[in-house]
């Protein structure tokens, strides 16, 4: 840590003294801000200079990695040159909390949190939660172990979202501080895109871009899953057999080339499908039905730190949206109600030649 308490009571942070201070500050006592115990200042050549508690202390900030100093050294320094005032490991008493960095710009407060180490999702959720009832924006930052190009749950669990940026994450790993955005997953498997930007550096931004998959090649992906009896698409496939459906028969709206926001733990595809089994017996469609439908199926959302209903809720709407746009559903006063419904298919060779003759007439009117 880089704040302790020294004998007369006052806060010292590390960061605000040149390294030939160091030797004079390792002759005072200091004492932890969290558990009042001594500490001392410990400095070298091959360690960056902090407080550390003596051996056998079972204070919480007494197991700081060097990777986490590093870090917040850096984020410290990053921020401070960008005009904002920084506060390190400050204990707010209100949250009975303490971010890794207070920033203040402004008159207006942002919490830093840097996760290095792995964070289930409840206690994410619980510390996400106190800075939010705060009326404290929070943002997180991961360390070098959540760097990997597939981006799995452990990471979109700390999913941010802005309206120039998309869905971002941000990661530091030494001085490389990297912004990922607008991340969305193309097609069925579970495969994100997105935008890779530097913000310490001066270097070009980069793109994992992924291909829109074909008709043919999604249908295939559904036919693997199901023969490998991929939990997720066996239980869809259970719902369609129930409604005498068969998933690899839905029809061509739930194949949207529209990218999966990664708020959504399943592609568009399936929700799309979701939504067809359970309205298409309905003759009109409420506003209430679609909150109970997204309540009932929130498991087909991604589990996340920030509370995203807003923008749950946007999807749905969409997806509304695009039925009524393509005449579909038609709007009433209560709601909404069908004026016809997307065909399921008899057999999968029926289902491609529909969808060939589709792109050929489209072709057709775009270049006659």
């Amino acid at each position: 840590m880089f704040v302790a308490f020294n004998q007369q009571h006052q806060l010292t942070t590390l960061l605000a003294y040149q390294a030939t201070e160091i030797p004079r500050l390792r002759q005072q006592q200091w004492f932890c801000p969290q558990c009042r115990q001594p500490v001392f200042l410990r400095a070298g050549a091959a360690c960056t200079p902090h407080f550390a508690h003596y051996r056998r202390s079972d204070c919480q900030l007494a197991h700081e990695t060097a990777t986490h100093l590093v870090g917040k050294q850096f984020l410290y320094h990053y921020f401070g040159q960008r005009g904002y005032q920084c506060q390190l490991e400050v204990f707010l008493p209100v949250l009975q909390q303490r971010p890794d960095l207070l920033l203040t710009r402004g008159g207006q407060q942002l919490a830093i949190e840097y996760q290095c180490s792995p964070l289930s999702l409840a206690r994410l959720k619980q510390r996400t939660a106190g800075y939010s009832g705060s009326q404290l924006p929070v943002v997180w930052i991961l360390g070098p172990r959540y760097i990997q190009k597939n981006l799995k749950n452990r990471q979109l669990r700390f999913l941010n979202q802005s309206v120039s940026l998309g869905y971002y994450l941000l990661f530091l790993e030494s001085s490389r501080f990297l912004l990922w955005h607008h991340i969305q997953q193309i097609g069925l498997s579970p495969q994100y895109g997105y935008h890779v930007q530097s913000l310490a550096q001066t270097a070009p931004a980069t793109k994992r871009q992924l291909g829109q998959p074909s008709l043919a090649q999604q249908v295939a992906y559904l036919q693997r899953q199901l023969q490998y009896r991929q939990h997720f698409w066996q239980q869809l496939q259970l719902v369609c057999y129930r409604q005498h459906r068969h998933l690899l028969m839905a029809p061509l709206w739930c194949h949207t080339l529209q990218p999966t926001p990664p708020i959504l733990k399943c592609s568009l595809f399936a929700l799309r499908v979701y939504f067809l089994l359970t309205f298409e017996q309905q003759s009109v469609i409420l506003p209430q039905a679609l909150t109970d439908f997204r309540q009932h199926y929130q498991f087909l959302f991604q589990p996340t730190g920030r509370q995203f209903a807003p923008q749950q809720v946007t999807v749905l709407t969409a997806l509304v949206a695009d039925l009524v746009t393509q005449g579909y559903l038609g709007v009433i006063a209560q709601g909404w109600c069908w004026r016809r419904q997307p065909i399921w298919f008899k057999s999968v060779p029926d289902k491609l030649a529909v969808a060939a003759k589709t792109r050929k007439k489209t072709s057709q009117e775009v270049f006659d």
